[in-house]
C-alpha cells in the first residue's frame, strides 16, 4: 500500500523531493503510533531509499557574478508592444541615440514580442534604462546569507552602516491567499546580527537615502506601492528567470545567490558563528573569508 502511494504521488506529477519529504512524515507519524500510542504493530514504511532526496547541488556564485546580476536586475529594454486588430503584436525598440524603430516582424504572443524585445537589449541593439531600486538587495541578501522573508522585513534601524552589521529579527510570510504575514524568523538561531562587508556599505547608504523613508522603523526594501516587496512583484519586475539565464546559471533561485549560503558554510567554513551574550541572537562574521578582493564599483 504505501508502495502504491509513493508512485501515486510521483504519477502525479509530484517531484522526487517533494514525495521523499511526504514519505518522512508519514513515516514518522506511523512510527508515533507503533511506539507511543501502540494502535499499530509495525511501522509499514519500510520502503528502501523512499526518505532520501538526491537534490542537484545548488550553484554558488562567485564575487564578481554577484555584483554582475545585482546589475542586471534593474536593467530593463527601451520599447513598446502594441496588439493589432489582427491579434498579433507589434514590437517598436528605442536603438542608442534616441530612434525609436520598428521590429519587422510580427509576434503571435505578447511573450515572444518580450523575449525579442530582451534579446536585442542583451545583443546591445536596444537601448536600455537602469533602476538601482533592488541593486542592494540583492547584495545584502547574497553577502549576508538572509532569506526572502528576513530581508524584506528589514527596517531602517536594523541596519548599522557605521559598525557594518544588519540585525535579523522577523521575517515576512507570504500567504497563498496573498496576505503578507510578519511574523519570528524561521528559527530561534535565526535572529542574528550579521557581519557585511565595506564593499556593499555606499550601495546601502544610497538605497537609504533614495528609497527607505525616514522613519526609524521604515521597511528598507518596498514594492512600488511602498508596501511589503513580494517575491511575484521582484520576479516580474527583474525578469529573474531570463536574468540568471543571461548570468549563466539558468534555474537559480534567491537563496542560491551567496557564496556564503549554508551549503557553502559547509563546505568551505567561510563564516563563524558566536553568540553575542546580549538579546539571544547570534553575531556572524566574515571578515576576511571573501573568495576575492571585491572592488567597489
Amino acid at each position: 500500500m504505501i508502495r502504491d502511494w509513493r508512485a501515486g504521488l510521483l504519477g502525479a506529477g509530484v517531484s522526487p523531493s517533494m514525495a521523499a519529504k511526504a514519505y518522512r512524515l508519514l513515516r514518522a507519524v506511523l512510527m508515533t503510533a507503533v511506539e507511543e500510542d501502540k494502535v499499530l504493530s509495525r511501522n509499514p514504511c519500510q520502503v528502501r531509499g523512499a526518505g532520501s532526496e538526491q537534490a542537484p547541488e545548488r550553484p554558488v556564485l562567485t564575487v564578481a557574478q554577484i555584483f554582475e546580476l545585482a546589475e542586471r536586475v534593474g536593467v530593463r529594454p527601451v520599447g513598446n508592444i502594441r496588439k493589432l486588430d489582427s491579434g498579433e503584436y507589434r514590437l517598436r525598440y528605442r536603438v542608442k541615440g534616441g530612434t525609436m524603430r520598428r521590429f519587422p516582424e510580427l509576434f503571435s504572443t505578447q511573450a515572444a514580442a518580450e523575449h525579442a524585445l530582451w534579446k536585442l537589449a542583451e545583443d546591445g541593439h536596444a537601448d536600455v534604462t537602469r533602476d538601482d531600486r533592488l541593486r542592494a538587495l540583492v547584495l545584502l541578501a547574497a553577502f549576508a546569507s538572509l532569506r526572502w522573508g528576513e530581508v524584506t522585513a528589514l527596517r531602517r534601524c536594523d541596519i548599522d552602516t557605521v559598525d557594518r552589521t544588519v540585525r535579523v529579527r522577523a521575517a515576512f510570510v507570504e500567504r497563498v491567499t496573498g496576505e503578507m504575514i510578519l511574523g519570528p524568523t524561521k528559527s530561534r538561531a535565526g535572529r542574528r546580527t550579521v557581519a557585511i562587508p565595506a564593499a556593499i556599505v555606499p550601495h546601502l547608504v544610497t538605497h537609504l537615502a533614495k528609497y527607505t523613508r525616514p522613519q526609524h522603523d521604515a521597511l528598507v526594501f518596498t514594492g512600488i506601492k511602498g508596501g511589503p516587496l513580494r517575491r511575484s512583484g521582484f520576479n516580474k519586475v527583474t525578469r529573474w528567470k531570463h536574468v540568471v539565464k543571461a548570468l549563466g546559471v539558468p534555474g537559480l533561485h534567491l537563496h542560491d545567490r551567496s557564496p556564503y549560503g549554508q551549503h557553502a558554510r559547509r563546505r568551505h567554513g567561510r563564516l563563524t558563528q558566536e553568540p553575542n551574550g546580549t538579546d539571544g541572537t547570534r553575531q556572524r562574521t566574515g571578515g576576511a573569508a571573501l573568495p576575492a578582493p571585491v572592488q567597489q564599483r
